[in-house]
């Protein structure tokens, strides 16, 4: 038996490592060179193991290899995957694997690309492995970038709107949903707040851009941002809104989301692509969270088996739901996903919680009526959980993108059992809304095409 150490090498903006990667290890022959039988080639694999991803040398260690030959493949949330070769022998060191993540164009890149935003990579192959200490290895090699069209007239600002239970006019009480997919129809000189004038909406446009190159710009923001002063209590949902010569575009910034780990001043990066096919979105908003920003990006690829080795990080997410109902909401999307692989039912019940102790986030209420939905026997839970997607619908669109499909569930159920008119209407707006989304997100981010 040997042991593996492996660990992915890449530069960020700032100190970081942390869960980033999933790593395959694939058996290809045993210590003689000879193919294995299908029940050895099982018994020896090990998938989705999380690796770490970063500058500080964090490695993760694999014990208990068979002797033999194998590839470590290495999938990124980027949608990089690298392989590389090696074997283990018996009384040999430990193979230690060092991999080379594709490089991000610039450091203040690092978390979108990280995220999969930036430009995608190709796949590489690497065949050499090294014993501990032995030299490090090749990198990646970034795939050429591809053609664009120059995207004229890109404009900028921030959005607010204070959407409290007690919130009155257009922008309280759910009346979000319309507020939003109004959007496509405000004149021009009201872009930023969708033509809104209630006191409860707030607008500001964006007169510097933080970083900017021929290809991107990017935002960074946070709670302590003072361009958001005094609108940054948890009833208000904030929103970047970008206008170009095609569309307008808005993306949910998730101010609230609160991390720990300290990795930069700011916690939320907002990319503008400024050149792109027409039809094409300009906008990604990611989080610069060491934890949680490599588990959003599987869920956002649609894969949610690629989540599936963070469910025990999920599950702490959610119980932590107090300190971070945002981080709790991204955590339950991943168990709910993932059911068979949560376990126990224990963390069904904090759905119910986060629920009611976060009354602004309209994600807790569809994780909560989606569970009852998916668990329920009874009428009465059915009831419950058409109840609970009502009151998610009223408290506005969803912060995550995975919570729109989910609400669809769960209205088209209930609207096509019980013929309620307020389902029925909900359900209508839902749909005009999905109609919009870019599913390829993570944080709620819509398009309006504008007229030529």
């Amino acid at each position: 038996m040997s042991k593996l150490v492996i660990g992915i090498e890449k530069a960020f903006d700032g100190p970081f490592s942390g869960p980033g990667a999933l790593l395959n290890v694939i058996p290809v022959a045993d210590a003689n060179g000879r193919a294995l039988e299908p029940q050895a080639q099982r018994e020896r694999r090990r998938e989705n193991v999380i690796v770490p991803v970063g500058d500080r040398g964090e490695m993760r260690e694999l014990d208990d290899l068979p002797d033999g030959e194998y590839v470590a493949r290495v999938r990124l949330p980027t949608g990089e995957t690298i392989d590389r070769a090696f074997s283990t022998k018996k009384g040999a060191p430990p193979v230690e694997i060092k991999l080379q993540a594709a490089p991000s164009k610039h450091e203040w890149l690092s978390w979108q690309q990280l995220s999969g935003n930036t430009t995608p990579v190709s796949s590489s192959v690497q065949l050499r492995a090294t014993t501990r200490g032995a030299g490090a290895t090749t990198g990646a090699r970034p795939k050429a970038a591809y053609a664009h069209t120059d995207r004229a007239d890109l404009r900028q600002a921030f959005t607010a709107f204070d959407v409290g239970i007690t919130a009155q006019g257009p922008c309280g009480n759910g009346q979000l949903w319309e507020g939003l997919l109004r959007a496509g129809q405000s004149p021009p000189e009201a872009w930023q707040r969708f033509g809104n004038p209630a006191p409860a909406c707030w607008s500001g446009e964006l007169n510097a851009i933080d970083r900017e190159d021929e290809e991107f710009r990017l935002v960074r923001t946070s709670r302590s941002d003072a361009r958001w002063e005094g609108r940054t209590q948890e009833s208000w949902r904030h929103f970047f809104v970008l206008r170009s010569k095609d569309a307008l575009e808005i993306a949910s910034v998730p101010l609230a989301w609160r991390t720990s780990s300290g990795v930069a001043r700011h916690n939320v990066e907002i990319l503008v692509k400024k050149r792109a096919t027409a039809d094409a979105f300009l906008t990604s908003v990611a989080i610069a969270d060491e934890q949680a920003s490599a588990m959003l990006s599987y869920m956002a690829q649609g894969r949610p088996d690629l989540a599936r080795p963070f469910v025990e990080y999920a599950r702490g997410l959610l119980f932590e739901k107090i300190d971070n109902p945002l981080g709790a909401a991204a955590g339950g999307y991943v168990l709910l996903a993932n059911a068979s692989a949560a376990g126990d039912s224990n963390w069904q019940n904090w759905t119910g919680n986060l629920k009611s102790m976060a009354q602004w986030l309209p994600d807790g209420a569809i994780l909560h009526g989606i569970r009852k939905l998916r668990m329920g026997t009874t009428e009465q839970d059915f009831r419950i959980a058409g109840d609970n997607l009502l009151e998610a619908y009223r408290r506005g669109p969803p912060v995550f993108s995975l919570g729109i499909p989910l609400l669809q569930e769960g209205l088209m159920q209930m609207a096509h059992q019980w013929k309620e008119p307020a389902m029925q209407q909900a359900l209508k707006t839902v749909n005009a809304f999905a109609a919009h989304l870019d599913t390829a997100q993570p944080f709620t981010t819509l398009r309006f095409d504008r007229e030529a």
